[in-house]
């Protein structure tokens, strides 16, 4: 309930990673995001995808599709299913976390939105546990995202005016070079990521410890998640797949946040 007054003149949407997570959805949302931001052995069958369209095509919704960072490989299989949701006009936004896909959607008629990865944030949870310690001054510049007008101006060149943050434990300060333009910023929450790799955590623990590599992905992440021991603070911290997430419930609004991902299950 705290979630919902706070942010209720914020657009509400939901992320949605795969079809059974549909269930979290109600009639406040009206917007899904849809896709995966943490790996490319992830990305949606066209049969999924058939299916979210369907469910938003009924339900007079709009959806934002989202994308990892990407290999070649992993780029081909992501413009196949952009073939499809060309023909959607319900579709009017994809996420990008990858330069290289941008470069090649940055003329589409989708409107890109520059993803969490590539939007970066002091999130470690150690910087949390030393708050107390910096001074105004250190703690707004930790609060704001590492962008700077170079980096604006590149942006609004090509179209983008939205980018995407995490709820970060030490909160948002959007009082960078971006404060007074017309970028908006959008929130997950109530999960962050830390650290993400191409290698597969999950496997590796499921291997107790082994490095062990494999060509053959059985999608072990989608069975696994695991809670991480942390003794310093009560910053919950999990591993899932090939990424590392902390939970904040507390919600962040600085003013320039107008629109939050509400994530029902880790993202991955």
């Amino acid at each position: 309930m705290l979630l919902l007054v706070f942010f209720m003149k914020i657009e509400k949407t939901i992320l949605i990673t795969n079809i059974r997570q549909l269930k979290h959805w109600d009639h406040s949302y009206k917007r899904i995001y849809f896709g995966q931001e943490f790996c490319e052995r992830l990305i949606p069958s066209t049969g999924d995808l058939d299916q979210i369209l369907e469910f938003v095509k009924k339900e007079d919704l709009k959806l934002t599709f989202v994308t990892p960072y990407l290999t070649d490989n992993g780029i081909k299989n992501i413009l196949n299913l952009i073939d499809i949701l060309e023909k959607y006009s319900c579709v009017d936004e994809l996420v990008f976390n990858d330069w290289g896909l941008f470069s090649i959607l940055k003329n589409s008629r989708f409107s890109l939105v520059m993803g969490r990865l590539l939007v970066k944030q002091a999130k470690d949870p150690r910087l949390y546990n030393n708050k107390i310690i910096y001074s105004k001054e250190s703690m707004e510049e930790l609060q704001q995202p590492y962008l700077n007008s170079s980096l604006m101006k590149f942006l609004f060149n090509n179209n983008i005016y939205r980018i995407e943050l995490d709820n970060s434990m030490l909160g948002i300060n959007c009082k960078g070079p971006f404060y007074e333009t017309k970028m908006h910023c959008s929130v997950y929450f109530p999960y962050g990521y830390i650290s993400t790799s191409r290698f597969c955590l999950t496997l590796r623990v499921l291997n107790e410890g082994e490095l062990k590599i494999t060509k053959s992905c059985k999608r072990e992440c989608e069975r696994y998640e695991f809670a991480l021991q942390n003794d310093k603070n009560n910053i919950k911290l999990f591993l899932k797949g090939n990424t590392i997430f902390f939970l904040n419930e507390r919600a962040t609004n600085d003013g320039k946040i107008d629109r939050i991902i509400y994530e029902p299950c880790l993202p991955i």
